[in-house]
């Protein structure tokens, strides 16, 4: 199966409130660039697939739970894998730890949405595919 290198990240001041902990919203833009390299690493561009298809993958629901305090200079290294995949949608679970050690977990659902329709459509091939390839239990 592709896989996706995962994703390391330094926490930057502009990552941090005013007491030098990371800001929920720094977590989201993290885990939107770890989501479009494994995209991307299972032959999914989002530009070509709206471009060439009429096809984006839309978030329909977040999930993040914090664990533990992530800080200022705090090097991240984001993971991403496939939990769920039906039809049109797919659920990915992605998390941050710092040394090994799980700092932030989180869900995505994601459907895939035809806009020219503006209705769901079938996933590509690929991510069904990387769904059955790498199914996670539990």
């Amino acid at each position: 199966m592709t896989t996706a290198p995962d994703q390391k990240v330094r926490v930057q001041y502009a990552d941090t409130d005013a007491g030098g902990v990371v800001h929920h919203a720094a977590c989201l833009r993290w885990f939107e660039a770890a989501r479009a390299e494994w995209l991307g690493a299972h032959g999914i561009e989002a530009a070509a697939l709206h471009r060439d298809s009429g096809l984006v993958l839309a978030i329909t629901a977040v999930q993040i739970a914090f664990k533990r305090p992530a800080m200022l200079d705090d090097r991240l290294l984001i993971q991403t894998r496939v939990l769920t995949v039906g039809r049109s949608s797919i659920e990915l679970g992605q998390q941050a730890m710092i040394d090994g050690v799980p700092c932030i977990d989180s869900r995505f659902s994601l459907v895939c949405v035809d806009v020219r329709q503006g209705r769901p459509a079938r996933l590509p091939d690929t991510l069904t595919d990387a769904g059955a390839q790498n199914p996670v239990s539990g």
